[in-house]
């Protein structure tokens, strides 16, 4: 259960960055097209709630809330890494497979 709320942290905080038009350029090597990224930010947004859930679930509220503030420290941290120097790498990753 854990790791399915850092997976969705991961997800929420990849989405976020990427509903910015510098790391969109940077992880694309382009512009966005004309859309807005208010979905992007929607889902990121989503996600990040939704990670909150396992989290309740295996430690309960009072822990829960606690351990959630720390799996989304540990999610961040990947996160920023990655669109801070290999920001390209998600992109390439995806297309091999």
């Amino acid at each position: 259960m854990i790791l399915l709320a850092l997976a969705l942290a991961f997800a929420g905080f990849g989405s976020l960055a990427l509903s910015m038009e510098r790391h969109w350029r940077e992880t694309f090597g382009q512009m966005r097209e004309r859309r807005s990224p208010h979905a992007s930010r929607l889902a990121g947004f989503s996600a990040l709630v939704l990670a909150l859930w396992p989290c309740v679930r295996v430690w309960g509220w009072a822990m829960g809330c606690i351990g959630y503030w720390g799996v989304l420290a540990a999610a961040a941290a990947p996160v920023l890494l990655i669109l801070s120097f290999w920001p390209r790498t998600t992109t390439q990753t995806a297309r091999r497979r």
